[in-house]
């Protein structure tokens, strides 16, 4: 598939349709050299040709988020810890997905790999699509349960619980789209273009596909909305309660884990913007997937395919940004992805102690307090009270049992 070839999933008709742009061929601008593609290869071509740098950030970003979750203590012991885990690998899978759309554009995969290649990499890309999207539902739900019931939260937040459902989410996520070696195929376009896509003419395979988008992927975004709000509501009325406390009975409720500490508030805040960045951004790619596969290849036009390859970019920008929002979010993360690059690593039980005398925690010189007030989180943005640890004494909401 070369450039001067690329119809990039439009059909003939689609094409005539389209909008002819004059565009020179390997920089030529000569009229013998040059060539002509539609405004609708245009856009498609633009869309693909941004899927590169956004698959290479998702897979350098998320490998760090590994690196973080494996490497700190700190985020190891906590139960989320298990759910960003497996969201790292869910996008770093999908960003290989995107980067296999540049490069079929690019003519870089050979025809010759046929349905085998197809079925394998359809597989893999919607079998990430269905684990990220009920890790997020995961992450949001803990957080949940975190915020509204603290007591329960002890015994229901543990890590062996948290392994347990991401299992779970596997097998949910990877047994549907078995089919897919059935029913998806490499369908020529003509002599140099082809795509992995399930053949219209069999009905059951879309149906099945559409079947399997309504029950594994779409769901959780909708559950996303609901207790993020929920979430957020709770949350509120947390800040509202502490404003009418003094400081030794907000302490009191602290020790009993009624309240949540500054460092958890901002995890919260943090992964719930990161909850509703996931709900912007992946709900077009999927009701325009859904719509694509409802159509017969001849009601699929040229808007459709446009639609199609933006908004699986813009499905990437969301599996990329997870570790930015992290950063930005949490001072407690931000902390610990430096302290990944520090040259002396901490000797048992000294992590406390190094902390303090990081950089990246403030002078030493300050107490707790004023180091987590000076550093800017998602969090601190909100009008806020003080919270549990801003005392002289820094007192967190425990974790839960992290027993393995």
């Amino acid at each position: 598939m070369t450039l001067e070839n690329v119809t990039l999933m439009t059909s003939n008709d689609a094409r005539n349709d389209s909008t002819d742009i004059s565009i020179s061929v390997n920089g030529q601008g000569s009229a013998n050299n040059g060539t002509v593609l539609t405004t609708t290869e245009v856009l498609i071509a633009g869309a693909r040709l941004g899927m590169l740098p956004v698959s290479v950030i998702g897979l350098c970003c998320n490998l760090l988020i590994l690196l973080l979750v494996t490497l700190r203590k700190e985020v190891r012991k906590l139960t989320v810890s298990v759910y960003l885990s497996a969201l790292a690998i869910a996008d770093f899978i999908f960003c290989l997905d995107i980067l296999r759309w540049h490069l079929e554009w690019a003519d870089m995969i050979p025809m010759s790999w046929g349905d085998i290649y197809c079925t394998i990499t359809n597989f893999l890309g919607h079998f990430a699509t269905g684990l990220a999207h009920w890790t997020i539902f995961c992450i949001s739900l803990e957080r949940m349960t975190r915020v509204v019931f603290p007591f329960k939260a002890k015994t229901l937040l543990t890590v062996k619980l948290a392994r347990i459902v991401v299992v779970v989410f596997v097998c949910w996520s990877a047994l549907p789209n078995i089919a897919r070696f059935v029913f998806d195929h490499q369908i020529p376009l003509d002599n140099t273009t082809w795509i992995c896509w399930t053949l219209q003419t069999d009905t059951i395979g879309p149906l099945y596909q559409n079947l399997v988008r309504i029950l594994i992927e779409t769901p959780p975004v909708f559950l996303v909305i609901v207790i993020n709000c929920i979430t957020v509501v709770k949350l509120r009325a947390h800040w509202s309660a502490m404003k009418k406390m003094g400081l030794k009975e907000r302490n009191q409720r602290c020790r009993s884990g009624l309240h949540l500490s500054q460092q958890e508030t901002a995890l919260t805040v943090t992964l719930v913007v990161n909850g509703t960045l996931f709900v912007v951004l992946e709900t077009p790619y999927l009701v325009t997937e859904f719509v694509m596969h409802y159509l017969s290849s001849e009601e699929i036009s040229a808007l459709h395919m446009v639609l199609a390859n933006a908004f699986k970019l813009v499905s990437g920008v969301d599996h990329t940004c997870n570790f930015f929002v992290y950063v930005i979010g949490s001072g407690m993360l931000r902390r610990e992805f430096g302290a990944i690059f520090c040259c002396s690593r901490n000797a048992p039980g000294e992590e406390g102690k190094t902390r303090q005398n990081s950089p990246l925690a403030g002078p030493s010189s300050k107490s707790t307090n004023e180091s987590q007030g000076t550093s800017f989180t998602l969090a601190s943005v909100t009008t806020q009270p003080p919270h549990c640890g801003s005392s002289i004494v820094d007192i967190t909401l425990p974790e839960g049992n992290t027993d393995k």
